[in-house]
């Protein structure tokens, strides 16, 4: 696949983040929009700054930082507030406190709640945030969206004003659905039809149970209108953050992630975990695990908490018997992966796909998650379904009798989730994609004009 397109138009682009895992799967879209000329914006909506590694990547490669609108229009005392829970998080996890951080966290998402509400009820904040003169396009992803409702009244106030929205699926769905699930038509969207185009990583998206989908159990959401799956525009494109151009870069971005490095005994097989929040595993089924790990091996254990999550869980930690020595990181997961022997899976986490990408050593214990994943479907060799295949498979990577280098099911998963359509650029198809709804749909809209005229 040759890539020719070369706009002259340059447009203002605007790019939503909820948490900082978002920026880890639209990052390579924002750097492309900016290396390409084009007037990016990155903003959140949130009350939290996303400052990161990825952010300082961004900054310098592009010179942007993450906006934070909402934030900046508080009165003062509501962001001393912030300011020193933020301190105080920070400390807590410094300090190994995660039973405090536990209470503090609920008493700060409360605050964050109170103050959403009542900047929402401000009749600028939409129009403070999209400048709808200049903006040409709002990207952002699809997971729960909707569920803030500072974000869908940006996504009406969008609509309003004529801006198309991409939405761009996050990660992507690893687990397998149900095809008796697969008949859902109605996406929950105010009514914005030709303004709305969704991105899919590959078929199997297309037949997921969305987050999006209406659900007769939250009735704020049936304010809206529904419109047809089939009335938004989709399309398959594959996997920016897991392309392999991508995945390499990450050598470069993981320079900027300047938490602290970990100690760890050298002489011993470092193992990383990659937990999913633990509504998806089986607790009982995951501390037996490391128990057992930690009675037959010799081996450094890297806890790293679920990225958006953010937080330890302590049920897990206070059940782990004495003699596991945890050594728990909020270091970004690719920088652990480049000091661990091996990566062990236990959920349903796209994060896991780099290391298949990146030819690393990974085990996908499927048993311990409480759904069935892809992974297993195409990874059969590297999935354990029972405790002592995790031991053997372990016992096995560090003897050097696995070789992940040459894989036909990392082959096949790449192909099927990552790179559906062989591309040899994906982010320039997303890229693609985005300048031609921009275009087309100015176009459409100068033709409605020119209709209403006439």
């Amino acid at each position: 696949m040759k890539h020719i397109k070369n706009t002259k138009q340059k447009y203002t682009v605007v790019f939503i983040l909820r948490k900082i895992n978002d920026m880890d799967h639209l990052l390579p879209l924002i750097c492309k929009f900016h290396n390409t000329g084009h007037l990016v914006r990155v903003i959140t909506l949130g009350i939290d700054k996303i400052d990161n590694y990825l952010v300082d990547y961004m900054f310098s490669k592009t010179g942007l930082l993450v906006e934070t609108p909402v934030l900046d229009n508080i009165n003062s005392f509501f962001r001393f507030l912030v300011f020193i829970f933020n301190k105080a998080k920070k400390f807590f996890r410094s300090n190994n406190l995660y039973f405090l951080l536990k209470y503090l966290e609920y008493m700060y998402s409360h605050i964050k709640r109170y103050v959403l509400k009542h900047e929402d009820l401000k009749d600028n904040v939409c129009s403070g945030i999209l400048d709808c003169n200049n903006t040409n396009v709002v990207i952002t992803d699809k997971t729960n969206i909707f569920r803030n409702k500072i974000y869908r009244n940006i996504t009406k106030h969008a609509s309003i004003n004529n801006i198309p929205i991409i939405r761009i699926d996050h990660g992507f769905y690893t687990m397998v659905v149900d095809e008796d699930l697969m008949g859902d038509s109605k996406i929950l969207l105010p009514d914005m039809k030709d303004k709305v185009f969704d991105t899919y990583h590959s078929v199997i998206e297309l037949y997921r149970i969305s987050h999006d989908i209406r659900s007769s159990k939250i009735s704020e959401f049936n304010k809206l209108k529904e419109i047809g799956k089939e009335e938004i525009k989709t399309f398959v494109l594959g996997n920016m953050r897991f392309s392999k151009k991508w995945v390499n870069e990450y050598k470069e971005i993981q320079k900027f992630d300047t938490t602290e490095d970990l100690e760890i005994n050298t002489k011993n097989h470092t193992i990383l975990l990659i937990l999913s929040p633990v509504e998806h595993i089986y607790i009982d089924k995951f501390v037996s695990l490391l128990n057992s790990i930690a009675s037959k091996f010799d081996v450094n254990i890297i806890y790293k908490p679920h990225t958006r999550r953010d937080k330890i869980d302590t049920k897990i930690k206070n059940t782990l018997n004495k003699e596991v020595e945890m050594i728990y990181s909020y270091k970004g997961t690719v920088a652990l992966m480049d000091v661990a022997d091996l990566v062990l899976l236990c959920g349903v986490s796209s994060v896991a796909m780099h290391p298949v990408v990146d030819s690393t050593p990974i085990i996908f214990a499927e048993y311990i998650c409480k759904h069935v994943t892809y992974y297993s479907k195409y990874m059969g060799e590297y999935t354990s379904m029972y405790e002592y295949d995790v031991r053997t498979k372990i016992e096995d990577i560090f003897n050097n009798k696995m070789d992940f280098s040459k894989n036909k099911g990392s082959d096949r998963i790449i192909r099927e989730l990552v790179n559906p359509n062989d591309s040899d650029d994906i982010i320039q198809d997303y890229f693609d994609l985005a300048c031609d709804i921009v275009e087309n749909h100015n176009k459409l809209s100068l033709s409605n004009i020119t209709n209403i005229r006439s």
